[in-house]
C-alpha cells in the first residue's frame, strides 16, 4: 500500500509523504511545490495549454509549455507518481492516497459538525493559506491563492464564533475568551465578535478587561475607519459598565440540603444553557417543592448573568394591579412618579442580562401571564423561571412537570428527605428496619410530596414512626370517602396537614390560623398583636415546620400551609375578628409613621413600609368596608407620603381614586377632601394639569375650615398653575398656602411650600425673594432633620450661587445637596446634583471634570429611564461637544433633546434645547437657521415666563442683529438683559461689549424706560 502524501498549506507549505512525522519532502523551487498545491485542490486532469497559460499568463505559448515540462521535471521522485501526466493532460492520481489540510479544513468547517468535532478541526488552522508564500509572475495563481485565503479565513473566523459562543453558553469562560481573541485576529472590526468577548469576560467576571478590549477597539475603529462602534455594542459596554459589582443575587436561603430531582435538574440546566430559552415554568401542585427546585438550579448559576439571579416572592400580590410595583421594589427599580410602573420596569429590564424567578404566579391568572409576556419583548436578555401551579400558555414556555419525589428503597429521595427532617427534630433517629418501613408506608401516603413529608416528619416529638403513618393513612381514607373531586395528591397534603394540626395545644391551633391573614413575611410584635402568636408559641410552630423562620426576627408561612391555616380560620368562625385585628394593627403602625416620613428617620420609615405594603392594602380595604374612618384618617398622611418618597403616584392614584369611589356617601367630608387632595396631587405629578385642578378645587370646598388640610391643596393649585405656565396664579395660591400654614405653625407643610415656591419665584427672577424663601425652608427642614426638604432647599441655593457668580459656594452647597441624596438614596437627585456641579465646573473651564459629573449624573438617570433626564444629559453632553468644537455631535445631541421635549410637551425643554440649536448653527456660519432657533427659544421662553432662557435667547439675538436692528430696539432689547433680576453675571462681558456699540443718549433713554414686563412687548419688536 502506498504511502500517504500530505499537503499542509495553512501557515504556510510543507509536503511530506508517510504517517510517522516524516521529514519535509525538498522541491528544487517553490513554484514546483506550489504547482502541487494548486493540482491537489484541483485534482481532476487540466490540458496542458490551460494550465500553462494560467501558470505563466501574458507569455509565448511555446514557452509556457517549455516552462511547464521543466515544472514537472523538478517534482521529486517520490511525488511523481502521485501525478498523471500525458501528452495532453496533467492531474492527480486518483488510485494514490492524498492528503490536504486546507482541503479537510474547507469540507469539515462548511458541513454543520458539534462542538468537539468543530474544536478539533479548528486546530488544522495554524495560520492563513500559504501565507509567506508567494507566486511570482502569476497572477492566475495569486488570484487562486486570494480566492482560497478569504474562503479559509473565513471558515475559520465563523468557527471561532461557533466557538465562543459555545464557551459563554457552557459557562467554559476562559475557552471561549480564547477563540473570541482569535476570531478577532482574523477579523479586527467584527462586532459580533467583539460583543461576544465583551460578553465572555463579564461573564468570567473580568469587567475591567471588558470594558479596557471596549476602548481599545473604539479607538481603533476612530483611527482607521473615523466611525463608531454601533448602538448595539455602546449599549451593552454601557450595560457592563453600570453593572452593579458584586453581580447580586438575591436568593432565600435553603432551609436544608438539596434532595434528589436529578431528572429534572438535568432538564433545566440544560434549557438554560441553550441561549434560545427565554421562559421555563416549573410546574406542579403546591407542596411539591418548585420554589426549592428553582432556587436550587439558580443558586448553581450565580455568575452567569451580568445584573444577577433575582428571586421574587408574589405569593403576597393579591391585586394585579400590584405586580408591576412589587416586582420593580423587589428589583430596586427607582420609580418616577410621572410614569406608571409597568412602563418604567420594562424599561429598566430591557438594559438587563438577568435571571428572574417569579414564584407562586398561579394565582394571578391571566394578568401574570400578561405581565410575563411583555417581559418576553421588551426586555430580550431576561430569562424567566416561573413556578406555578398551572402552566401559563404562553408560545415560548417550556413546562418542566413537577411531581413527588421518587419512591423506591431506602436510597430513594423521597426517604432520604424524611430522614434528614427527622434527625433535626429527633437527635437519635435512624432510617433502618422497621423505622424504615414506616417511613416508606408514609410516603407512599403522601405520593412524594416534599412538604407532606416534612410535616410529617415534624411530628416525631409528639408521636411514634409507626404511630404517625397508620394516623396519616386513616386520615387520608377519610378524606377519600369525604371528598373524591379533590386530586389525590392534594388529598394526601391535607391529611398530613389535618394530622399535624390535631396534634397541636389548642393555642398553637390559634395562633397558626391568625397568622393565615399575613400576606408576606412578618414581625414578631406583629404576629403576637394580630394572631396571639408569642414568641415562644411561633418557635413550637417552627419545630414543626408549620412556620418558616427567615431571620431577624421575621417569620412567614408557605403558600399551601397558609391556605390550610385560612381554611381553618374560616372553619372556626374567628375570620372576622382577626381581620379586625390586622386591620386596626396595621392601620395605627402606619398612622406611626408620619412623623419619621417628616423627619431625619425617612429612610428607615420607607424601609418599614415597603415590605408590609400588601398587608396595609389588606388592613385599609377591611377600614373601608368596616367604616373605621378614624383609622383611615389617620393612616391617610403616611401612607401618601410613602407613595411621594418613593415616587409610586401611580400606584397612589389607583389607590386613592378606588377609595373615593368606593366612599358611602355617610363618610365624613373631611375624610373624603382629604383622599381627594391627594388624588389631586397624584393627577398633578402625572402630568394630569386639568383633571388635578378639578380634584383640587372639589377638595377644596371640603377643608376649607381645616387649615392644615386647606394649605395642602392651595400648594398644590400654585405647583398645577405653575405647571400650566400661569405664574401670578401660582403665586397667589402659595401665598395663601404659607399663610395657613403659619397660622397653625405646622413646620412640614411650611418647608415644602417655601422650597417650593422658591423655585418658582427664581424662574421668575425673583432672585432675592428666591433665596430668602430657600433659606426659611433650609431652616425648617433642618430644625426637623427632613432631609429630602433639605436637598431640595440646598438645590436652590446652590443654584442661587452659581447665578450670582460665587462658585466657590455653589460647589460646596452642591457637594452637600450630593451627599444628602446619597444618604437618602435618592436617584433622582443625585443625578441632578451631578448635573448642577458639572454645569458649575464647565463654566470655570474644567472640562474632564464637567464630563465626569455629567457621566456619573447619567449612570443615575439610567436607572431613571426617565425622558425628561435622558433630554437633559444629552443638552449637557451636546454643551461639551460645542465648547470642544465638534458642532456635528452638538447638533446631533442638541436635535435629539429637543425630540424628546416635543414626546413630553415640556416647553421650558424645548425653549432651551431651541437656544443651543441656535448657538451651534450661529457658530457653523447658518445665519437663517441660527436667527430661527433663538427667536423659537425666545417666543417659547416668554409664553411661559421662563425668565433666565428667554433673556439669554434674547441677549443672542442682540449679538447677532446689532447691525440689522434699529438703534432703540438695540438698546432696549440689552437694558433689558442687562437690568433683570434673572440675569446671570457670565454675560456680563457680552453685554458690556454690547453697550459699547450704543450711543449714550439713547442708551440711557433705554435704560431708564426699563420695566420688568416689558419683554413682551420687545418679543413682538425683534419678530421679523
Amino acid at each position: 500500500m502506498s504511502d500517504i502524501l500530505s499537503l499542509r498549506l495553512l501557515g504556510g507549505l510543507t509536503t511530506t509523504l508517510g504517517t510517522s512525522s516524516p521529514p519535509p519532502l525538498r522541491f528544487p523551487s517553490t513554484r514546483a511545490e506550489l504547482f502541487l498545491a494548486y493540482l491537489a485542490l484541483n485534482p481532476n486532469p487540466h490540458s496542458r495549454e490551460e494550465l500553462a497559460d494560467f501558470l505563466w499568463d501574458g507569455r509565448p505559448r511555446k514557452q509556457v509549455l517549455s516552462n511547464l515540462r521543466s515544472l514537472l521535471a523538478q517534482l521529486p521522485d517520490e511525488v511523481k507518481p502521485y501525478v498523471l501526466a500525458d501528452r495532453q493532460t496533467i492531474g492527480i492520481n486518483p488510485a494514490l492516497p492524498i492528503w490536504v489540510d486546507a482541503l479537510a479544513f474547507a469540507q469539515q468547517t462548511a458541513a454543520p459538525t458539534t462542538s468537539s468535532q468543530l474544536a478539533a478541526v479548528i486546530e488544522l488552522y495554524r495560520g492563513d493559506f500559504l501565507e509567506g508564500v508567494f507566486a511570482r509572475e502569476s497572477h492566475g495563481l495569486e488570484e487562486w491563492a486570494a480566492v482560497w485565503r478569504e474562503r479559509l479565513r473565513h471558515n475559520a473566523h465563523q468557527a471561532h464564533l461557533k466557538l465562543a459562543e459555545e464557551g459563554l453558553y457552557r459557562r467554559q469562560y476562559e475557552l471561549g475568551i480564547q477563540h473570541g481573541r482569535l476570531a478577532l485576529q482574523l477579523d479586527p472590526f467584527n462586532e459580533t465578535a467583539v460583543r461576544l468577548l465583551l460578553r465572555l469576560f463579564a461573564r468570567a467576571g473580568q469587567r475591567n478587561a471588558a470594558l479596557l478590549h471596549y476602548q481599545n477597539f473604539r479607538h481603533l475603529l476612530a483611527e482607521e475607519m473615523g466611525i463608531p462602534p454601533t448602538a448595539e455594542t455602546i449599549r451593552l459596554n454601557d450595560r457592563i459598565r453600570l453593572a452593579r459589582q458584586p453581580i447580586p443575587h438575591h436568593l432565600p436561603s435553603p432551609p436544608t440540603p438539596f434532595i434528589g430531582r436529578e431528572p429534572e435538574l438535568a432538564t433545566l440546566e440544560t434549557l438554560l444553557d441553550q441561549p434560545t430559552t427565554r421562559l421555563i415554568s416549573i410546574v406542579g401542585l403546591g407542596g411539591s417543592g418548585k420554589t426549592r427546585l428553582a432556587t436550587h438550579v439558580a443558586d448553581g448559576r450565580q455568575g452567569e448573568y451580568l445584573n444577577g439571579i433575582h428571586f421574587i416572592a408574589l405569593a403576597g400580590v393579591e391585586d394585579h394591579a400590584y405586580l408591576p410595583t412589587s416586582l420593580a421594589t423587589q428589583l430596586d427599580v427607582p420609580l418616577q412618579s410621572s410614569a406608571p410602573a409597568l412602563p418604567q420596569l420594562l424599561a429598566h429590564l430591557r438594559e438587563q442580562e438577568m435571571l428572574l424567578i417569579l414564584d407562586n404566579l398561579e394565582h394571578l391568572a391571566a394578568e401574570g401571564a400578561s405581565l410575563v409576556a411583555q417581559l418576553l419583548t421588551a426586555a430580550p436578555d431576561v430569562t424567566l423561571l416561573v413556578t406555578s401551579r398551572e402552566p401559563l400558555g404562553l408560545p415560548e414556555e417550556q413546562i418542566v412537570p413537577l411531581a413527588g419525589l421518587p419512591l423506591a428503597d431506602t436510597a430513594d429521595p423521597a426517604g432520604r428527605l424524611f430522614a434528614q427532617c427527622a434527625q433535626r427534630s429527633q437527635a437519635g433517629f435512624v432510617y433502618q428496619g422497621e423505622v424504615a418501613t414506616a417511613v416508606q408506608q408514609i410516603c407512599h401516603a403522601v405520593e412524594g410530596l416534599p412538604l407532606a413529608i416534612e410535616l410529617a416528619a415534624a411530628l416525631l416529638p409528639q408521636q411514634p414512626i409507626q404511630r404517625i403513618a397508620a394516623e396519616i393513612q386513616h386520615t387520608l381514607a377519610n378524606l377519600t370517602s369525604r371528598w373524591r373531586d379533590i386530586p389525590t395528591r392534594h388529598r394526601s397534603l391535607t391529611a398530613t396537614f389535618d394530622y399535624s394540626w390535631n396534634l397541636l395545644t389548642a393555642e398553637e391551633q390559634a395562633a397558626l390560623a391568625g397568622l393565615a391573614l399575613f400576606r408576606q413575611p412578618f414581625e414578631t410584635a406583629a404576629a403576637a398583636k394580630i394572631a396571639h402568636a408569642t414568641p415562644a408559641l411561633l418557635g413550637q410552630l417552627a419545630r414543626k415546620s408549620l412556620v418558616q423562620p427567615q431571620g431577624e426576627g421575621r417569620s412567614e408561612l408557605l403558600a399551601m400551609v397558609r391556605q390550610f391555616a385560612y381554611d381553618k380560620l374560616e372553619e372556626r368562625g374567628e375570620l372576622a375578628a382577626v381581620a379586625a385585628n390586622h386591620g386596626r394593627y396595621h392601620l395605627h403602625f402606619l398612622a406611626t409613621q408620619e412623623p419619621l416620613l417628616n423627619g431625619a428617620d425617612l429612610p428607615a420609615a420607607l424601609q418599614a413600609i415597603a415590605p408590609r405594603l400588601q398587608e396595609f392594602r389588606a388592613a385599609w380595604q377591611w377600614g373601608v368596608q368596616q367604616e373605621a374612618w378614624p383609622l383611615l384618617e389617620g393612616a391617610i398622611e403616611s401612607l401618601a407620603l410613602f407613595f411621594e418618597a418613593k415616587g409610586w403616584t401611580f400606584d397612589g392614584l389607583t389607590w386613592f381614586s378606588e377609595t373615593v369611589a368606593a366612599l358611602p356617601a355617610s363618610a365624613p367630608g373631611v375624610l373624603r377632601g382629604r383622599l381627594l387632595s391627594w388624588l389631586g396631587y397624584c393627577q398633578e405629578r402625572t402630568g394630569q394639569l386639568a383633571e388635578a385642578q378639578a380634584t383640587l378645587l372639589e377638595s377644596l370646598t371640603l377643608l376649607e375650615t381645616y387649615p392644615r388640610w386647606a394649605g395642602f391643596v392651595h400648594k398644590h393649585l400654585g405647583t398645577v398653575a405653575y405647571s400650566q405656565g400661569l405664574y401670578e396664579q401660582a403665586e397667589g395660591y402659595y401665598h395663601t398656602a404659607i399663610a395657613l400654614y403659619e397660622e397653625i405653625g405646622f413646620s412640614p407643610g411650611l418647608s415644602i411650600c417655601l422650597t417650593s415656591f422658591a423655585f418658582v419665584r427664581l424662574d421668575m427672577g425673583a432672585v432675592a425673594e428666591s433665596e430668602a424663601l430657600a433659606q426659611r425652608g433650609l431652616a425648617l427642614a433642618e430644625e426637623m432633620g427632613n432631609q429630602r426638604e433639605m436637598a431640595i432647599a440646598l438645590a436652590v441655593l446652590g443654584r442661587l450661587a452659581e447665578r450670582e457668580g460665587d462658585y466657590g459656594r455653589a460647589q460646596t452647597i452642591y457637594r452637600d445637596n450630593l451627599a444628602l441624596c446619597e444618604r437618602l438614596g435618592d436617584v433622582a437627585g443625585l443625578a441632578y446634583g451631578h448635573h448642577r456641579l458639572g454645569n458649575l465646573v464647565r463654566q470655570l473651564g474644567q472640562l474632564a471634570e464637567a464630563k465626569s459629573h455629567y457621566e456619573a449624573g447619567l449612570e443615575q438617570a439610567e436607572r431613571l429611564h426617565d425622558p425628561w433626564w435622558r433630554a437633559l444629559f444629552a443638552v449637557r453632553l451636546g454643551n461639551l461637544a460645542q465648547e470642544q468644537l465638534a458642532y456635528g455631535e452638538a447638533q446631533r445631541l442638541y436635535h435629539e433633546a429637543r425630540h424628546l421635549c416635543e414626546q413630553m410637551g415640556d416647553r421650558r425643554g424645548m425653549a432651551i434645547t431651541e437656544l443651543h440649536l441656535g448657538t451651534t448653527a450661529a457658530a457653523l456660519g447658518h445665519e437663517s437657521a441660527a436667527f430661527a432657533h433663538l427667536m423659537a427659544s425666545l417666543e417659547t421662553a416668554s409664553a411661559i415666563q421662563f425668565m433666565p432662557t428667554a433673556l439669554e435667547a434674547l441677549l443672542r439675538l442682540a449679538q447677532r442683529e446689532q447691525e440689522q436692528w434699529p438703534e432703540w430696539l438695540l438698546a432696549r432689547a440689552v437694558a433689558f438683559v442687562r437690568q433683570h433680576p434673572a440675569t446671570d453675571v457670565a454675560w456680563e462681558l457680552a453685554l458690556a461689549a454690547l453697550v459699547e456699540r450704543i450711543p449714550p443718549v439713547a442708551w440711557q433713554t433705554a435704560v431708564a424706560a426699563y420695566h420688568p414686563e416689558q419683554l413682551a412687548e420687545l418679543v413682538a419688536a425683534v419678530r421679523p
